[in-house]
């Protein structure tokens, strides 16, 4: 009996806060008011906007207080606003912020950033940090072969990184027309692979031929990371990608971690796939490892 009780008084107490969101709901209505959910993102300017189905609507204040103080860009939100105007960003005046829980950066998706960086909104000082590239960018591995050739360090984008030692730099390259993609394999031809793979490994030539397009690439940009191996057993990928308007930086990280492995040199490709859009006003490249 008691067991029936307790759950008695669990379904009215559920039937209550429905009742109650339902008023709540039907009140804003009538008051010409709406309720969303989403990411918060603060912008260029002290800007504030609600990431909501990866659209990004601008807020405005309207209660005569800092309601956004306090809040970090990725945190969980939820918004009492006016109506919303139908621009991009969208914009609305925001009358309540309730924050449900914290997040980052991260969170928030990675089309909405370039999107946002290329009509100026978050063009400087926006730092995110893509910790599953994957998700976001195409990324291949590419067999390259062993060099020692200082070439590949000179020409790289982030030669002067190279002599320093508190951290391994790896050389990066940005290949952004058809002729970037030729040049790159004429400068090298003579110390890289570009004609055959490895193992499972495709060839740097067969990895870019679907890229090779002249209109693809006004769009995008191929950043290649140069990786040496003492052994051809080991793999590598990305750990994350830092982007913040002004610099971008690949993580590299070990794949795999074998017991046993060959003695024969060997050095790997990593090639991402970025959106011009997201590096446009980047003057700084580098990949570390």
């Amino acid at each position: 009996m008691m067991k029936n009780k307790t759950w008695l008084i669990l379904l009215l107490s559920f039937a209550g806060v429905i009742i109650a969101l339902a008023v709540a709901l039907g009140f804003l209505a009538i008051k010409g008011m709406g309720l969303s959910y989403g990411l918060y993102l603060e912008a260029k300017n002290d800007s504030s906007m609600l990431i909501v189905d990866n659209s990004p609507m601008r807020m405005s204040g309207r209660s005569g207080r800092d309601i956004f103080a306090g809040l970090e860009s990725g945190d969980r939100i939820l918004v009492i606003h006016g109506a919303i105007a139908q621009s991009y960003p969208s914009q609305t005046g925001a009358y309540a912020v309730i924050k449900l829980w914290s997040g980052d950066a991260s969170d928030i998706p990675s089309e909405v950033i370039e999107n946002l960086m290329s009509m100026g909104w978050i063009t400087e000082g926006f730092e995110v940090e893509f910790t599953k590239p994957q998700g976001d960018f195409p990324i291949f591995t590419a067999y390259a072969g062993w060099s020692e050739s200082d070439e590949i360090y000179t020409r790289a984008l982030n030669t002067e990184k190279m002599a320093q030692s508190s951290q391994k730099h790896l050389p990066i390259y940005r290949l952004d027309t058809l002729a970037d993609v030729e040049a790159f394999r004429s400068t090298f031809e003579n110390d890289l692979a570009f004609e055959y793979g490895f193992d499972e490994v495709k060839a740097f030539n067969d990895t870019v031929e679907m890229f090779a397009d002249e209109t693809y690439l006004k769009a995008y940009s191929l950043m290649v990371v140069y990786v040496q191996a003492n052994s051809g057993t080991y793999r590598y990928g990305v750990e994350s990608i830092y982007c913040d308007g002004e610099s971008f930086t690949v993580s590299v990280e070990e794949l795999k971690h074998p017991t046993e492995v060959t003695t024969d040199l060997a050095g790997w490709y990593i090639i991402i796939v970025v959106p011009d859009s997201m590096i446009a006003n980047c003057t700084e490249f580098d990949a570390i490892g």
